[in-house]
């Protein structure tokens, strides 16, 4: 009986180890990498360099970069909305427009696209439209800064004072470093003429 358990044992720790070995074979295998895969990832990273040129106002290789990430994935957001934003910048709105309009049908209810019209209709000073676009972003995203930022810059052009200061200092609650809040307060306090505390916000 002694040998009979001995052996039932020693079968039990045979199958536990042929198992043992088995399985890391299995998990080990290496995952190949799709082709429609590595386009996502170099396209991600076209993106990603894109955005790092263009923070460095480095724009003609930060185009070239998103133009890049577009032609791998033509639905990478991160590459679609540096173009826009390239394009705002440089003052060429209706390009910006286009670009967005491509965007927003597979990105519907993406407040980054939203405050994107809102910017560019705010550099247009086209302020009923940026106002749509940045509540329409709010929205979907309350605590999105961007579009915070954004809806204190159309009251500001709208010489609502104090609704724009209210937005910002509420926005600087949330975002005591936010630097472009401090500057839309100091434009607030400037031109509601209290330049007194502009200096300090």
């Amino acid at each position: 009986m002694k040998h009979k358990l001995i052996s039932i044992a020693l079968v039990v720790l045979l199958l536990i180890g042929g198992a043992a070995r088995i399985a890391p074979a299995q998990s080990l295998a290496p995952h190949v990498e799709t082709s429609r895969e590595k386009a996502n990832r170099l396209a991600t990273d076209a993106a990603r360099r894109g955005e790092d040129l263009r923070h460095q106002w480095k724009l003609d290789a930060a185009e070239a970069a998103f133009r890049e990430a577009i032609a791998l994935d033509a639905t990478n957001l991160t590459a679609q909305l540096g173009l826009a934003r390239i394009a705002r910048t440089r003052f060429d709105y209706q390009s910006a427009l286009r670009m967005l309009d491509k965007t927003i049908r597979s990105n519907p209810r993406a407040a980054d696209v939203l405050n994107e019209y809102g910017a560019i209709y705010t550099a247009a000073e086209e302020t009923a439209r940026a106002r749509e676009y940045f509540d329409r972003a709010l929205q979907l995203d309350p605590s999105n800064l961007s579009a915070s930022s954004g809806r204190a810059a159309v009251d500001l052009l709208l010489r609502d004072y104090p609704s724009a200061e209210t937005r910002v200092r509420v926005l600087l609650t949330r975002a005591p470093d936010n630097s472009r809040a401090h500057g839309l307060l100091a434009r607030v306090l400037i031109e509601n003429n209290n330049t007194r505390e502009a200096t300090i916000a």
